[in-house]
């Protein structure tokens, strides 16, 4: 077989057995080298044989049904190959668990309170900015997030509140609630015309 071939059989089993319907952790140690790096969507880096198999553990622990699979067929060049795929599970897990435990006590906060949105549309619009960032840039240092995200949540919390952000750093303060800056007023327009017939006895 020539080298692409040689390539696409490994990531195939990577694939197979790694992500598979059935793990099998042994292929860690077979295929990967000693300082690979793991990167999954919405999940830190994790490098080295330990930190990847107690990643796919926890991952496992949490979906005990995962599995994934290709979705069509691998393309090599060189050293490289890429592919596609698709899968899930059903998050059922003791982390699951765990995390409603914990916050058992303020699940329904919305049926005491008015004003508190039954559904997570706000925290995905609050995020949007930033995948938006990262689609424009195709990249994202992290060096420079914590700062762009504190600036994003002062701005978003800012126009929650109607209050004016450049006011809020412009003045020196350090909690948005106490700040007292002047809210943004909105114009109301009345609207004058000839009175409606039976008005003047309603009068």
């Amino acid at each position: 077989m020539s080298k692409e071939e040689d390539n696409k059989a490994i990531v195939g089993r990577w694939f197979t057995e790694f992500w598979g319907e059935t793990c099998n952790l042994d292929i860690v140690d077979e295929l990967a080298a000693p300082d690979m790096r793991l990167q999954y969507s919405l999940h830190a880096p994790r490098r080295g044989h330990a930190d990847i198999k107690a990643f796919m553990s926890g991952f496992r622990e949490a979906f005990p049904d995962l599995n994934f699979w290709g979705a069509s067929e691998l393309i090599a060049e060189g050293d490289y190959v890429v592919g596609r795929w698709e899968g899930g599970g059903t998050h059922t897990g003791p982390t699951y668990q765990k995390r409603l435990q914990r916050y058992r006590h303020s699940l329904f906060t919305l049926l005491e309170y008015d004003g508190i949105p039954w559904n997570n549309n706000m925290a995905e619009r609050a995020i949007r900015h930033l995948a938006v960032q990262r689609k424009i840039s195709g990249t994202f240092f992290a060096s420079v997030a914590p700062q762009y995200l504190l600036l994003l949540g002062l701005a978003q919390t800012c126009r929650f509140q109607g209050k004016s952000v450049l006011k809020f750093l412009l003045s020196g303060e350090k909690d948005i609630d106490s700040f007292k800056g002047a809210k943004r007023v909105r114009s109301l327009i009345i609207a004058v015309g000839k009175p409606v017939r039976g008005a003047e006895d309603q009068a």
